[in-house]
């Protein structure tokens, strides 16, 4: 989809950008619109989850962790054992890109 369809795609990176800022700017108004989803709980509740879990769309620093994974997939049998890791799988220069063009921090401790 990417190489088919970049603008497509950074079309939607930009909305989640705009989505994590929204929930940034107003958690508790935020989680109040997925309340249905999670029967059982109080908007309470689920603001206190949410605040412990902030959305974060820039994943370039969980790449490593991500590919650190792939011994695992190898010895559940998901991928052949001699398989080299896919180093080159995740391709986030559009995240990248729409990150360095459209994203204003809103949280403690991130910077541009």
């Amino acid at each position: 989809m990417v190489a088919e369809r970049p603008a497509v795609v950074a079309a939607a990176i930009r909305a989640v950008l705009r989505a994590e800022e929204l929930i940034a700017q107003d958690l508790r108004r935020a989680v109040g619109w997925s309340t249905a989803q999670f029967p059982g709980y109080g908007l309470d509740e689920l603001t206190q989850a949410a605040a412990r879990q902030p959305p974060c769309v820039d994943i370039r620093p969980l790449v490593p962790t991500v590919l650190e994974r792939w011994p695992s997939l190898q010895s559940l049998g998901l991928v052949p054992a001699g398989a080299p890791v896919p180093d080159h799988a995740l391709d986030l220069t559009l995240l990248s890109a729409e990150l360095t063009a459209t994203y204003t921090p809103t949280r403690e401790g991130q910077t541009a």
